[in-house]
């Protein structure tokens, strides 16, 4: 009977964390808005890569207003690569990889490296490009939505949702910053559901978080494919990036060592 009682106990403790490392369920409106968003962007097209080229209105290099061209590639919802060619700066690149495993991202200026902590690395990789945000994978890939509302952004009527990167086996301090490190919110157009716009936060070496905000514009129907022709991203309410995009082509077959980090 002793036993018994032990066997018991063991097995209810076993469900109990099982249960405990679950990923949190989403809000069933965001993933609905997630996935009308989703369907408004590729319409039939299943899209497994995309290149996207075009001017550079703006880059700010400390206070220099530079310009140039670019050319962003995304595969999927890890890897992204945003290759400038700069006036003033020459070739800037930014690579983001998780093809691994593990999200790790470097910039590359003049031919020297930067590697990005990992708290900067668990947005998404193509902050240019929602088509593969963490919106339009959830609820795989550990990823969480919730519903916050109608609200309005820059005169429009907007639907807000948040996500945010869950992992199992985190204790709950780990867990809490993982989730304010990850957290994302995307404003989709209350009518067509098109992305207008995500904020998120980028840390400082010593943690404070900078806010981030992208703003889609323009879009127009390439290949089956609804893009952005306009990509602006504001770094502690600056101007950035600012970009027009000229060519959008998808299912190129992009390959994977394209966004491999360099060593």
């Amino acid at each position: 009977m002793r036993l018994a009682k032990q066997l018991c106990v063991s097995i209810l403790l076993l469900g109990a964390l099982s249960a405990l490392a679950q990923q949190p369920p989403s809000d069933p409106t965001a993933l609905s808005y997630a996935a009308k968003s989703v369907a408004a962007m590729t319409g039939n097209t299943a899209v497994s890569d995309a290149t996207l080229t075009g001017t550079v209105n703006t880059w700010m290099a400390g206070s220099t207003n530079d310009t140039g061209t670019v050319t962003l590639k995304v595969k999927g919802y890890g890897e992204s690569r945003v290759d400038m060619q700069l006036t003033l700066s020459g070739a800037l690149s930014q690579i983001r990889d998780a093809s691994t495993g593990v999200a790790q991202g470097e910039a590359i200026t003049g031919g020297t490296g930067s590697q990005y902590s990992y708290q900067n690395c668990v947005t998404d990789a193509a902050w240019f490009y929602a088509l593969d945000s963490a919106m339009a994978v959830a609820p795989n890939n550990g990823i969480v939505l919730s519903y916050v509302g109608l609200e309005t952004l820059g005169g429009e009527s907007v639907q807000h949702i948040q996500s945010y990167y869950y992992q199992s086996g985190l204790d709950p301090a780990s867990e809490a910053q993982l989730q304010t490190n990850s957290t994302i919110d995307y404003y989709l157009d209350a009518t067509t559901f098109l992305p207008v716009g995500e904020n998120f936060n980028m840390f400082s070496g010593s943690g404070t978080a900078i806010p981030v905000q992208v703003l889609f514009l323009g879009y127009q129907t390439v290949q089956g494919v609804t893009s952005p022709q306009h990509i602006q991203e504001y770094i502690n309410g600056t101007l950035q990036f600012d970009a027009t995009i000229t060519s959008v082509l998808v299912n190129t077959g992009i390959p994977l060592s394209t966004f491999t980090i360099p060593q």
